[in-house]
């Protein structure tokens, strides 16, 4: 992780100047992670399933932005720019995520997550939470691939898994239609 982080600085496609943290010229932010989990936190519970479609969204739009930006920079696409997003949420403290299969011929990516800040700090217990994580991860595969695609989270370490696993496929594709409509 710190490899990248050395890298990102070295190349200067990062940088901290004027009060911002500039990363491909995207302004990046800091943020108290129990402050953000509590915010996350008020939104579900004041909007129920619109608040976990509002944080999934804001999110997938945050990293398609965010993608869109690395591929403008750097001219990638596919697992080359998954995985440099995966990186760098991985050095913003999203957890440890994994590709358990990338499959872009079959419109299939699944990813595992262990470590979510979501999970360790929620007041909320026994249900889904990573939603902001679920978009992320959602909106830089979008980037990635050049095609709309959709999330759900099939299991959740907060629901006591081992991890948190994110189907990532176009919408219609979704077979479990339960957690779509849950979800989306």
């Amino acid at each position: 992780m710190f490899g990248f982080f050395k890298k990102l600085l070295m190349s200067r496609q990062m940088s901290f100047e004027q009060g911002k943290i500039l990363i491909a010229n995207e302004i990046s932010i800091m943020v108290h992670g129990p402050a953000l989990i509590k915010i996350t936190d008020m939104i579900m519970r004041e909007m129920g399933k619109e608040g976990v479609k509002t944080l999934y969204l804001a999110a997938k739009d945050g990293g398609l932005k965010l993608g869109r930006a690395f591929q403008k920079k750097f001219g990638i696409n596919d697992l080359k720019l998954a995985t440099l997003l995966k990186d760098l949420a991985e050095m913003g403290g999203w957890g440890v995520i994994e590709f358990k299969k990338f499959d872009p011929p079959t419109k299939t990516v699944v990813v595992k997550v262990t470590g979510s800040p979501f999970v360790d700090l929620t007041e909320m217990k026994n249900t889904k939470v990573c939603h902001m994580t679920r978009g992320l991860l959602t909106g830089g595969i979008v980037a990635s691939l050049g095609e709309d695609y959709d999330a759900i989270e099939t299991q959740c370490q907060n629901e006591n898994k081992k991890f948190c696993e994110f189907i990532i496929q176009p919408k219609n594709q979704i077979k479990d239609k339960k957690l779509v409509k849950e979800q989306l």
